[in-house]
């Protein structure tokens, strides 16, 4: 038999400091990752498995700054309270990676038209 289960899902930010004078882009980072999670608790888990901070360098501090509360939540894609979709691409930001739920990681392209369906 299966069963579905609602939960409560909130998108959190965290931003990539230029540490050293670069940000790191990957499979699973950008100069912001935003991850849609139950909790900040949770979502924050998540961010540390991929969100490195060994390369932090002593006059910028860490690459990664994991302080967040459930409060710090959006029902869709922010950037300090400015949804995604609004965000312009500028000299040194210009994308988010998107981790869903599910798993699934997308890239958002500041600029671009608004992401249709938000989950994955």
């Amino acid at each position: 038999m299966k069963q579905q289960i609602e939960v409560d899902l909130k998108w959190y930010c965290f931003s990539q400091n230029n540490s050293g004078g670069r940000f790191v882009h990957d499979d699973n980072v950008d100069e912001y990752v935003l991850i849609q999670d139950t909790s900040a608790a949770r979502a924050v888990a998540r961010a540390e498995q991929f969100c490195d901070n060994t390369d932090s360098c002593p006059c910028c501090g860490d690459r990664w700054s994991f302080w967040l509360s459930d409060d710090d939540g959006n029902d869709e894609p922010t950037i300090y309270s400015t949804p995604i979709w609004k965000m312009q691409p500028s000299h040194f930001r210009n994308a988010a990676k998107l981790h869903y739920f599910d798993g699934t990681v997308k890239t958002y392209k500041f600029g671009n038209p608004p992401i249709s369906n938000l989950t994955a």
